[in-house]
């Protein structure tokens, strides 16, 4: 959320480069957004003006469930993001669990 907290405008290689950083991390983030349109019939542009207000909205939204599947929710209550060691380390147990064949 912090990406779109403190842009004024979306742009898909700089938020893949600030939030993702790993080679590894931006092609497969590449790639699910690719899969993404492709399977949705839907263009999602790579470059567009966020909207302040629907980051604030939807930042609440955020800090309390995890959609990880369709019915497969995971609801965090009383947890703020205190580091982004710990940030860094939900998303591995988040990728470990979504892993083919887990």
């Amino acid at each position: 959320m912090q990406y779109f907290k403190s842009h004024s405008e979306f742009d898909k290689g700089e938020f893949a480069q600030e939030v993702f950083q790993e080679e590894g991390a931006i092609k497969s983030f590449n790639q699910y957004s690719d899969r993404f349109q492709e399977t949705h019939d839907v263009e999602i542009h790579d470059n567009f003006e966020i909207s302040a207000h629907a980051v604030k909205r939807q930042a609440r939204i955020f800090k309390s469930v995890i959609k990880l599947d369709k019915n497969f929710h995971i609801y965090i209550h009383g947890i703020a993001t205190r580091s982004k060691a710990v940030s860094m380390r939900a998303a591995e147990v988040l990728q470990d669990l979504l892993r083919p064949g887990a």
